[in-house]
């Protein structure tokens, strides 16, 4: 029997290599954070273009698939319109083209680039992704959003976008009115992802928020069923009702909250999410560092606790599976929360602590972290990453309850050890399977080995472990 065999032909194989040759670095390596603007690295990539007719043609357009003019702004007009064809995300666009972008899917922009206007209002097809910012520094007072259909002064109204947008995100708006913007949003019936960072005087949502204690929901002034993502950031503090966007999308499945939009007096603590959005499964939070110069309200482990159970639901009716948390206080009050309502669905667990000297908080963090490990039986993935006053050795005292189903553990802290040395290697019976070794290529404390190991060698799902971003490989012994 002969089998059929399809082959990549050598314009895809080439393409394949490309996409693993590095392109952009987003990674300040001196600084060990983020850098400002990405570093475009495209001498190296171009040099492969020049190894025959073939590699050009396949290379160019991963090459030039991404244009960001915050690094791209000294290329000379010709070559970036000459290449254009291939562009399918522009970011900041600093070009005044012409532009022939027949494959154009994410754009991002501010209210006044007029190098977007026009490129906006004739683009076919139309794109899919728009991260739409203004910044402050370009008008007197805060840009409005304009729903209108005038289109004055070159300027970018969100009506000129195509209704075939999947992902939009608008960033440092002011939005005064906001039955409009919904009854607006209804228009993108295919968005289902929508990200509100900073939104200002966010004053007449629709309606108000209900007490836990009444079983009737009122009806939502307007549905948005299609979006199952949704992040909200308010960072600065700027409109606490932003969070009832949720009660809009009833198929929410993700949602994420950056900033500390909670407050003492917030009211939004008490409502029912859980009834707008009951398929939600993923839940990812952010809240600023502690600094008591701010005069910004840091919220405290029982408001976040109070958070999770009315988004969660009772006990055994939710269906979260993911927590993703960057804070600086994970309590046991609010471990407590999420172990309550998600002991038996939580699959990920991530968390990051910030940097904080108080020893009663990275205290009760441990013990917090310790309650999830010790409660949540079906984690198949954790990641710890810990600041630099506080060590996750002390998780490894306690029972883990998802030794049997654990697949992959990061873990990163403060800990690292008074001597670093040549670990041997570490050997883990699995019976039919036969031996299989956990080996690190890099030097370890031997302390912090011995301290990790004996939980380890009873995962026996576990393909993937990083400590203090060091590969633990594990190779099967011959």
């Amino acid at each position: 029997m002969v089998l059929s065999v399809n082959p990549l032909e050598i314009h895809e194989i080439v393409a394949n290599v490309g996409r693993f040759v590095k392109l952009w670095d987003y990674w300040d390596h001196q600084k060990r954070c983020p850098r400002d603007k990405p570093g475009f690295l495209s001498k190296e990539f171009l040099s492969y273009t020049l190894i025959s007719k073939t590699w050009r043609s396949a290379l160019l357009p991963i090459c030039w698939q991404i244009y960001d003019g915050r690094v791209m702004s000294r290329v000379p007009d010709d070559i970036i319109t000459k290449y254009s064809y291939f562009f399918t995300s522009i970011i900041n666009c600093k070009h005044r083209g012409p532009f022939y972008c027949n494959n154009l899917r994410m754009l991002e922009t501010q209210d006044v680039n007029v190098y977007c206007y026009k490129m906006i209002k004739e683009l076919q097809p139309p794109i899919s992704e728009l991260n739409w910012i203004t910044y402050y520094g370009y008008r007197d007072a805060r840009a409005r959003l304009d729903l209108t259909d005038e289109v004055k002064d070159d300027t970018i109204k969100l009506s000129m976008i195509g209704t075939a947008i999947t992902r939009l995100r608008l960033i440092d708006w002011v939005i005064d009115n906001v039955p409009q913007l919904l009854e607006f949003l209804t228009r993108y019936n295919r968005l289902s992802n929508l990200s509100l960072d900073n939104l200002h005087d966010i004053h007449d949502f629709p309606y108000s928020g209900l007490s836990m204690e009444n079983t009737s929901l009122p009806r939502p002034y307007v549905v948005l069923p299609g979006i199952t993502v949704l992040r909200l950031d308010c960072s600065y503090q700027v409109s606490k009702s932003i969070i009832e966007f949720i009660t809009c999308c009833p198929n929410l499945t993700h949602l994420e909250i950056e900033g500390s939009w909670m407050s003492n007096e917030c009211a939004y603590k008490d409502v029912p999410f859980y009834r707008y959005c009951p398929n939600l499964r993923s839940f990812s939070i952010e809240l600023p560092e502690m600094d008591q110069n701010s005069g910004m309200y840091v919220p405290y482990g029982s408001d976040l606790a109070e958070l999770i159970a009315c988004l969660v639901g009772p006990p055994g009716t939710g269906k979260l599976d993911t927590f993703e948390g960057k804070l600086v206080d994970f309590s046991e009050t609010t471990s407590k929360a999420l172990v309550n309502h998600a002991r038996d669905t939580l699959e990920v667990f991530k968390l990051e602590l910030g940097e904080t000297s108080d020893f009663e908080i990275n205290l009760g963090s441990h013990r917090g972290v310790n309650h999830i490990l010790m409660s949540c039986h079906r984690l198949k993935s954790i990641s710890l990453r810990y600041n630099t006053n506080c060590d996750f050795i002390g998780e490894f005292e306690g029972p883990w309850a998802c030794l049997d189903t654990l697949e992959e553990l990061d873990i990163h802290g403060g800990w690292f050890g008074t001597t670093h040395e040549e670990i041997e290697d570490a050997e883990v019976d699995y019976g039919d399977d036969g031996i299989w070794i956990w080996h690190s290529e890099d030097k370890m404390p031997l302390e912090l080995w011995d301290n990790i190991f004996s939980h380890v060698k009873q995962m026996v799902n576990l393909r993937r472990l990083y400590i203090n971003d060091k590969r633990i490989y594990k190779i099967k012994d011959y």
